[in-house]
């Protein structure tokens, strides 16, 4: 549901955001915000193919799922907002009741679909939902994956790094100095410390989650192992799903081949300049701690080192948010005021009085941001970061009213499709003049101007592809057996040279264990999700003309994503051509700036 959402409100959005006239980047408009929520508001019609006789079936099992996901849920909240042995046991505790509900519900749902080969429709859908599981048969196993998912984000949450008497945690300090440092020897130090902290720790737990997932998914009757399951739960199956990633890949390779080779270019005369005698990599490699983020994965941090027009000042957003706003939950009154402002929903009394705003001084917390806990910080950064959090507490309340098997989207990607349309909308200088961010002016050349906004686009959308694309990618082959645990990092890496072209500044080993210095790895969470819905959701160019009445924020994952993208887009099947439209004046400008012998790396 909430993907289905999310993609809706990307496509109506992005309708006039995503197209150019005389090279302007154009805002939504009011008139499209109002078609978004005339869109959501739609109710959908029942399924009049529903077989009556198993409703009553189904509403129980719905209500019994529904319970033990609110109680899983909510402990998990209490343990990443307080990291503790007594919140680890009481979300272990969580998991194995259940592991035990699910047991009971996936059997049943197993054999009514076999006793009842004739149903069709909804009833048939929601079974075949409920039916879905990989749960591990044996309860001590259940209670073992519990601990070393807890321990996994535990050792992540819980690092830190210490220096000359002083601690320096992934948020703030970490980050901040990745983004904003400058200095080669600090730069190597914080990455190569993080990584030190968090991967030799989680290799072995990691190997184990491998073994005991894949195992349960063989024993629940799915021949390919973890990967199978882990494709139909985000994607419903797995059909033809390998071959769309790599034909979007292929289409937006040489866009990011362009950008990655201009960006290079700079950061080598930048620090040649800065330290003379500093040797660039001549495999066409960008060394991964110099673009301005811990992992590589948004470059928009180093906009200063590759600005397309230096000179052109770019509006202190970071100093004007805490003149203006000053308390982090002015952020998110901000945010809350745009979704009400397009007919959304205020945010809940419980959301004000639950929700971790900002790190607490009195316990360990899990800061990685979520739609209800952040360890904010008054900037440009958090503004999009808060708007996009909300954009999925936005959806979870949509489609409250649904069955609990239908509480989930259309795949995984239209989840993150509406914050980051809303996120995209707000980050435009015509918003951020309303909300008085920037000078309410034009600058005496919007060319540049746009030049410059597009880059910082880039740098943050289009640097991310290949990363997005790559974790999972690493993840199937780990789940399928094609990597192998004495080959974890040396193959992570092959795939960062190969996909993003970037390399790390220091030597590697099996002693370490990259992926786990990125949150989703020990938290086991989807990412390819981002790679998705960027493409086809965030700009993607709406040619739907049809009847909307099937079209609106309760679809939920009621249909199967193929049949949404085909009603709105006449095909079955993503591509990147909006989004390769969206930035043709920047890739245009940057042909101009490097030669085509300055294009790729080796092993791409």
């Amino acid at each position: 549901m909430k993907q289905l959402v999310l993609f809706l409100g990307l496509l109506f959005l992005t309708q006039g955001l995503c197209q150019n006239d005389n090279n302007k980047k154009k805002s939504v408009s009011n008139n499209q915000l109002k078609r978004l929520l005339i869109l959501l508001q739609i109710v959908v019609e029942e399924n009049e193919n529903s077989d009556q006789s198993l409703i009553p079936w189904l509403k129980d099992a719905n209500e019994k799922l529904r319970k033990i996901h609110e109680n899983e849920a909510y402990m998990e909240f209490q343990y990443e907002t307080d990291i503790n042995d007594e919140n680890a046991q009481k979300l272990n505790d969580a998991g194995v009741k259940a592991a035990e509900v699910i047991k009971i519900v996936v059997s049943e749902a197993r054999r009514l679909l076999r006793d009842n080969p004739d149903v069709d429709g909804d009833a048939k859908r929601q079974l075949q939902r409920m039916a879905l599981d990989d749960t591990p048969l044996d309860s001590n196993l259940v209670s073992q994956l519990q601990k070393i998912h807890s321990d996994l984000e535990s050792i992540y949450a819980k690092a830190v790094i210490k220096k000359d008497g002083k601690t320096f945690r992934m948020e703030p300090e970490l980050s901040q100095i990745m983004a904003k440092s400058r200095d080669l020897d600090e730069l190597k130090w914080a990455w190569q410390g993080w990584r030190d902290v968090t991967g030799p720790q989680m290799k072995n737990l990691y190997k184990e989650l491998v073994r005991i997932t894949n195992t349960s998914a063989v024993e629940n009757g799915y021949t390919g192992g973890r990967k199978e399951t882990w494709l139909l739960n985000q994607f419903g199956s797995t059909e033809n799903l390998k071959n769309q990633f790599q034909n979007l890949w292929r289409e937006l390779k040489p866009m990011y081949q362009l950008l990655h080779a201009f960006v290079r270019k700079r950061l080598k005369s930048f620090y040649r300049n800065k330290y003379p005698g500093y040797i660039f990599p001549d495999d066409g490699t960008i060394p991964a701690h110099l673009l301005g983020n811990m992992w590589a994965q948004q470059w928009n941090n180093i906009l200063d080192v590759v600005k397309p027009f230096p000179n052109v000042k770019t509006p202190d957003v970071d100093t004007a948010l805490k003149h203006r706003y000053p308390k982090p939950k002015d952020l998110f009154q901000l945010a809350e005021d745009f979704y009400t402002s397009i007919g959304l929903y205020k945010m809940t009394p419980k959301f004000w009085n639950g929700s971790m705003i900002v790190r607490p001084d009195d316990r360990e917390v899990q800061c990685h941001a979520s739609a209800i806990k952040m360890c904010t910080e008054i900037n440009k950064d958090y503004l999009e970061t808060i708007h996009h959090e909300m954009g999925h507490i936005e959806y979870f309340m949509a489609y409250r009213n649904q069955p609990e098997v239908y509480r989930d989207g259309a795949n995984c990607g239209f989840h993150e499709a509406i914050g980051d349309t809303i996120a995209l909308s707000v980050m435009t200088r015509k918003h951020l003049k309303t909300i008085k961010l920037i000078p309410n002016k034009k600058s005496f050349n919007e060319h540049e101007m746009d030049m410059n906004f597009l880059m910082e686009e880039a740098l943050s959308k289009v640097a991310f592809l290949p990363y997005g694309y790559l974790i999972d990618k690493w993840r199937w082959d780990v789940f399928s057996g094609r990597i192998k645990p004495e080959d974890y990092n040396k193959s992570w890496w092959n795939m960062r040279i190969h996909y993003q072209g970037v390399s790390p500044p220091v030597s590697r080993s099996e002693q370490d264990f990259d992926p786990g210095a990125k949150f989703h790895i020990p938290a086991d969470s989807p990412y390819i999700c981002y790679f998705f819905q960027f493409y086809e959701t965030l700009c993607k160019e709406s040619g739907h003309s049809g009847p909307l009445h099937t079209a609106m924020l309760e679809l939920g994952a009621s249909k199967p994503w193929p049949d949404t993208l085909e009603m709105f887009t006449g095909s079955r099947e993503i591509n990147a051509k909006s989004i390769i439209q969206y930035f043709r004046p920047l890739m245009t400008w940057l042909k101009n700036q490097v030669s085509e012998n300055e294009i790729g790396w080796q092993d791409n």
